[in-house]
């Protein structure tokens, strides 16, 4: 059987994309997994904070939390967040990166040693951002 440059394009072409492409679409998908799992556990801690306010209430002011990438997180707070003092904003932002961490890491997007150094933060209500971690430390948060 003669292959021609034809057939061999045929043939190599499409496994090339898909050999190129896989790593990527793998990335999207547990990405994917990852914010749906923080979307099904930040409604749980939610439906848990009256019963548990010690352990859960930090989920009474959080409406949103997205992985972006690498060591991002964007977390979206209820208006009521924005009224409180900032201990008690870093305070259920430790508990939010909590979370974050542990559903990153069973999912395997997070090393051991991103989860110790903590995640890159945006805190925002809406479209407008009012807090975001410090490069230096991440469990660390500058306020507009």
């Amino acid at each position: 059987m003669k292959i021609t440059i034809k057939t061999f394009a045929i043939i190599i072409i499409p496994l090339l994309v898909w050999m190129i492409a896989t790593p990527a679409d793998a990335a999207n998908r547990q990405q994917t997994i990852a914010n749906h799992e923080l979307k099904q556990d930040l409604a749980t801690h939610q439906a848990y904070a009256n019963d548990d306010p010690g352990n859960y209430d930090y989920a009474k002011f959080i409406k949103k939390i997205k992985y972006t990438g690498h060591d991002h997180i964007v977390v979206e707070v209820k208006n009521s967040f924005s009224t409180m003092n900032k201990a008690d904003k870093t305070r259920i932002l430790d508990q939010v990166q909590g979370l974050a961490i542990q559903v990153l890491q069973n999912n395997h997007l997070i090393t051991k040693r991103q989860a110790h150094h903590g995640l890159k933060a945006t805190i925002r209500t809406g479209h407008a951002i009012i807090g975001k971690s410090k490069h230096s430390n991440y469990y660390q948060y500058s306020w507009k």
